[in-house]
Parts: C-alpha cells; sequence; structure tokens
C-alpha cells in the first residue's frame, strides 16, 4: 500500500494541473479576460460549497441524532456559505464585470450565472474544475474514509481558501486591469490559481489525521 501512495499522489497532481490549464485554451480560443478567469474560479467557489456539504453529510450514521448533528450544520453551512458567495460574486461583478454593470445589484447574480457561462465559453472550464473537485472528494474518501472531520472542522475549510486564493486573485485582476489585460498577466494569473490549489493540497496532506492514516499505510 505504501508503494502505491505516491503514484497515486502523482495521478492526483497531474489531473489538478492539467484541468487547472483548461482556462489556458479560453485565453487563447475565446479571448478571455480578467473577469472571466475570476468569475470562472468563483464558480468554482460554488462548487466547493457543494462537496464541502456531501463531505459534511456523506459519513457513517449509527442513530437519528447523529444524523440530525450533521444535517443542522451542512444546513447552517449551506445558508451562510450561500450569503458570503452571493456578496463575493456580486462584488466582483461590480469591480470587473465592466458590461455587466446592470447585473451587480446584490441578488442579481444568481440568475446571471448560466447566461454569463454560456455567453462567455466557461461551460467546458466549469466541468474541468468540476472533475477537479469530485477527484479530490474521491482521493480524500480513498485516503481517509468518509467522516474522517466532524462536519464543524469541514465547513470552516472553504473560507480559508477563499481568504487565501482570491485576495491574490483579486488583486492580479485589478493590476491586469490597469495594464490593458497582457496575455502574459492572464497566464500569470492561471499560474497563480494552480500554485495556490497545490499549497492547499499538500498543506492537507501534511494534516495531523493525514499524516496517521498515511503512516498507518
Amino acid at each position: 500500500m505504501t508503494n502505491q501512495m505516491p503514484s497515486m499522489s502523482s495521478v492526483f497532481l497531474a489531473s489538478l494541473i492539467l484541468l487547472n490549464l483548461v482556462p489556458v485554451y479560453g485565453v487563447f480560443h475565446w479571448d478571455w479576460k480578467s473577469f472571466d478567469l475570476i468569475f470562472l474560479y468563483w464558480i468554482e467557489n460554488l462548487l466547493i460549497g457543494v462537496f464541502t456539504v456531501l463531505k459534511m453529510v456523506v459519513r457513517p450514521y449509527q442513530n437519528l441524532t447523529q444524523i440530525i448533528s450533521t444535517l443542522f450544520p451542512a444546513v447552517f453551512f449551506s445558508f451562510h456559505y450561500g450569503i458570503f458567495s452571493l456578496a463575493h460574486g456580486t462584488f466582483i461583478v461590480l469591480l470587473f464585470g465592466k458590461d455587466l454593470q446592470h447585473k451587480s445589484g446584490f441578488g442579481e447574480i444568481v440568475p446571471s450565472i448560466m447566461p454569463i457561462i454560456h455567453e462567455r465559453q466557461l461551460g467546458w472550464a466549469v466541468l474541468a474544475l468540476a472533475i477537479y473537485q469530485l477527484i479530490d472528494w474521491l482521493r480524500d474518501l480513498r485516503a481517509r474514509g468518509a467522516g474522517a472531520d466532524t462536519p464543524e472542522t469541514i465547513m470552516m475549510a472553504p473560507y480559508k481558501r477563499i481568504v487565501i486564493l482570491h485576495v491574490a486573485i483579486i488583486g492580479s485582476g485589478f493590476l491586469l486591469s490597469d495594464l490593458n489585460e497582457p496575455v502574459a498577466g492572464l497566464l500569470v494569473l492561471i499560474a497563480i490559481k494552480i500554485v495556490c490549489d497545490i499549497y492547499q493540497w499538500r498543506k492537507g496532506l501534511t494534516t495531523p489525521t493525514a499524516q496517521i492514516v498515511k503512516h498507518a499505510q
């Protein structure tokens, strides 16, 4: 089992990088700008929220009390993270969506998601990021099993990611706007996203629980 872990880690790392490189095609083929990339990565936050709920509720249950104690934080997270993401998306459209200012009102972002994805050819990139999140979840299930962390621990992870990743991405977006959206800068923005994802992945491998599982194998 120990000999298989490095190969599995390599497969996941390669998948992480390749799926995150899909936006490079969008930059060259569909002339994506910083808003398209930032909006795409915001959509990934929504996908992360969905998989976070799955991580919280997919676990062994022995009685009704355990079910209730899991469902309550899952519902609370869905509501709180949903409002948080709504405000975040509105902020992104207001700052970077120059031709979407009429849709920047609080709450107007939700019905605009699918039209923006369609108009800006983001569909394949969204699918790639969804596949990455699915692979990440399956990897975690394989390595640690369902219910390795408490729902309270799981629900905090997406917020930490947004603080680290999106501060860097939004800051880069302002810089790119000032520089008139150079292609090289857009590629650097994608590279920043990949580096942040690799950092988060490696950080997950160094958690005490993950280390215990790794040594046990």
